[in-house]
């Protein structure tokens, strides 16, 4: 029009701004305001043409600033609605609060639309309880819709309030709620732990002839996951055809989690042996990278890894904020830690994690960003420092109980990974550390307190001693052959449980701690089945979480006596190498490779011994990561197996070790850790059949070179 020397109006300016509104130009649809403008054709309907772009855009600052230019008399309706709008959407609750003030202080009528938003706004913004009040002014002025209790019902979700989401559900039935009503409040139960519940919301959508969608399917499939009901969990899933609906990724991820939690592992290869994925979108991205992760690791694997990596970097913005969680977990499970992806992922979560991530998540972010050791992990680090601050507090005004609430536990779980992840990354402060301690004491309850005893060895019932027992801790020494089991791994028969002897002890039957297999017995590590050593047991859940803090913070340490094949060299003193294994109860062995867990082996060299047909070395180790089979399967990856070791040494050598060592020779000599205010250093020494074997071999002096380095540990035998 301008190039043939039309004139155009306010009418034409306005369609020409709404098709750049509908495209998503909210920046073209400036450019033509302000032209309109400089040639006097402003006009209300242009106004709101212009304030719907800049909703469309989330440019709540820009919308604001254009309706202040507007006189109150010409204020209407529709720009006030689209300026709470475009506050809505970019999480601006205090503005959007401030404009439906003004609103109702010029007499403009707000209605249903406006509320909504508005109670939208607050919920994004963590603001439940304004969101509530917002509810409540309303319904003193109108009646509120399906879409006011769905708001308010997803504030509540958001802030993990699920009692209060499921008295809006039960309020919201005068007005037939619709289907976004119920998933709120299956997301907020499932957010909570509260499968149950969840389940009853779900069945209770066919009772009222409604069809549940994939969000229904996804929010109680994940409440089942939560606390490994797999069975429900897979049942939900056959019925998703039914319904006419296919299960995605997340789907997926959420029946996969239930059985591997279950230790379900042959359904979950049945669930995988599915077809995949496409490559095409942000969301068939994530699903084939998440798909990818569940892979036996190979080259190919690693390679299509560094491929999506690549791919995911220019769709970071496009991922929705769980997906992209899970897609950075997946990358940092193969180890596939892209600087520049892991940078934009940074700048896009920092703002979005607080209302959005439940508990494990903001641990599954943390421990993601720590593998990667991104430069930008240290705002998001901050951000879930904040989060964890905000709930912890949360709970304990709640008097939430670690023993008692899913949803306290699920914290306490989350807390310890967070922890965990930001000692590894050596972020660790002692104010979030002093802070997590201090939460996790307030979310159990009082056992009883006790003061603590003398270092004392007495000879129970299968020739167990008791090394050590305090107030609320026990150290025991466990013989070779049996197993320290939680309760959920599968076990043959000709292995002891540890926790059936236990529970036996005189002094120990009393505590119902190691009675309950959700608190693994109250063992706070394990030894596999053919290792003796010393193992840490809490009696009340106050030790237990208190003793998990300082093994996560590194303040509990592990020492072990190891016999070795071959001379490992002075300058050998550390392996940081990646352990795999299946933690879904495949049996299987450890392996160092790409794909794997951040794993750190500490050496100290000892003594070097000779024996029938090989050179020796008694070592020192410390681990400063628990990783299945981890001290085995690092000494066999540097070429210095440990003595007796059938699963990761040579057949042949195996076999030749057989004839003087009855076992592998791997004893967990020392632990130490805080008890009672105090430092207690418990030591073993190795038991009388690894002391025979080692007697059997011949001692070569040691230089002065040879003499423990760093760690002052005293290595005593027993023969």
């Amino acid at each position: 029009m301008k190039e043939n020397g039309l004139q155009f109006n306010a009418y034409q300016c306005s369609a020409a701004m709404t098709s750049y509104k509908n495209a998503s130009m909210w920046p073209r649809a400036l450019s033509l305001f302000l032209s309109s403008i400089h040639n006097s054709l402003d006009s209300p309907t242009m106004q709101n043409v212009a304030l719907g772009s800049w909703a469309s855009g989330s440019r709540w600052k820009e919308a604001l600033d254009l309706l202040q230019q507007t006189p109150p008399s010409r204020r209407q309706l529709f720009a006030c609605s689209a300026a709470l709008s475009a506050c809505g959407k970019s999480t601006a609750w205090q503005a959007a609060l401030t404009l439906m003030k003004e609103m109702l202080a010029e007499e403009v009528h707000a209605d249903v639309v406006c509320y909504n938003t508005l109670i939208s706004a607050c919920g994004k913004g963590g603001q439940w309880t304004l969101a509530l009040e917002v509810l409540q002014e309303m319904k003193r002025k109108m009646r509120p819709s399906n879409a006011s209790y769905s708001a308010t019902i997803s504030a509540c979700e958001k802030a993990f309030r699920w009692r209060e989401a499921l008295a809006l559900l039960e309020e919201a039935h005068a007005v037939r709620p619709q289907l976004s009503c119920f998933n709120a409040a299956i997301s907020a139960c499932e957010k909570c732990h509260k499968w149950q519940m969840a389940l009853n919301i779900f069945q209770e959508i066919s009772q009222r002839r409604q069809s549940p969608d994939r969000i229904s399917f996804n929010a109680c499939i994940s409440a089942c996951a939560g606390e490994s009901i797999w069975t429900i969990a897979l049942h939900l899933l056959q019925q998703m055809p039914r319904c006419q609906l296919t299960a995605g990724a997340i789907t997926r991820s959420a029946v996969i989690t239930a059985c591997e939690k279950a230790l379900q592992w042959q359904v979950v290869l049945k669930i995988l042996d599915q077809p995949g994925f496409g490559r095409g979108s942000a969301t068939e991205l994530h699903q084939a990278m998440w798909y990818l992760s569940k892979q036996a690791p190979s080259s190919q694997t690693q390679l299509k890894a560094l491929q999506g990596a690549r791919e995911a970097t220019g769709l970071v913005d496009e991922f929705k904020v769980k997906q992209l969680v899970s897609l950075l977990r997946s990358f940092a499970s193969m180890l596939v830690t892209d600087r520049d992806l892991f940078h934009k992922a940074a700048a896009s979560l920092e703002l979005k994690i607080e209302g959005s991530l439940q508990t494990q998540e903001l641990a599954n972010v943390a421990w993601a960003f720590a593998v990667s050791s991104s430069l930008s992990s240290g705002s998001i680090f901050d951000s879930v420092e904040r989060t964890l601050t905000v709930r912890g507090e949360a709970l304990l005004a709640d008097h939430a109980s670690i023993c008692t609430d899913p949803m306290a536990r699920d914290y306490a779980e989350g807390m310890l990974g967070v922890v965990w992840s930001l000692n590894y990354a050596g972020v660790l402060s002692q104010r979030f550390l002093d802070f997590a301690h201090q939460t996790l004491y307030q979310l159990t309850e009082l056992e009883g307190c006790f003061a603590m005893e003398p270092v004392r060895s007495s000879s129970i019932n299968a020739g167990l001693p008791l090394l050590l027992e305090t107030g609320d801790v026990a150290v025991l020494q466990k013989p070779a052959g049996w197993q320290v089991d939680d309760g959920h791994q599968n076990t043959a028969e000709d292995v002891s449980l540890l926790s059936t002897l236990v529970r036996s002890m005189t002094s120990l039957r009393r505590f119902h701690l190691l009675s309950d297999s959700a608190f693994s017995h109250g063992f706070l590590h394990r030894l596999d089945v053919p290792t003796s050593g010393l193992i840490l047991v809490a009696k009340t859940h106050r030790a237990f979480y208190d003793m998990r803090l300082q093994l996560a913070s590194g303040l509990l340490k592990r020492d072990y006596t190891v016999l070795c094949h071959g001379f490992i060299p002075e300058k050998r003193d550390e392996v940081r190498s990646p352990v795999h294994w299946w933690s879904d109860g495949r049996s299987t062995s450890s392996s160092v490779g790409q794909f794997g867990r951040p794993s750190i082996t500490i050496y100290y060299n000892c003594s070097h011994y000779l024996g029938e047909n090989d050179s020796l070395c008694l070592v020192s180790i410390r681990i400063l990561t628990g990783r299945k089979h981890q001290i085995r399967v690092h000494s066999a990856h540097i070429g210095h197996p440990v003595v007796c070791d059938e699963r990761y040494s040579a057949e042949k050598t195996y076999r030749s070790d057989m004839h003087w060592c009855p076992r592998s020779f791997l004893h967990r000599s020392s632990l130490q850790f805080r008890a009672e205010g105090r430092i207690v250093t418990v030591s073993s020494c190795v038991p009388n059949d690894l002391a025979r074997a080692l007697r059997s071999c011949r001692p070569i002096v040691r230089s002065e070179s040879c003499v423990l380095r760093k760690l002052p540990l005293t290595m005593r035998v027993c023969y």
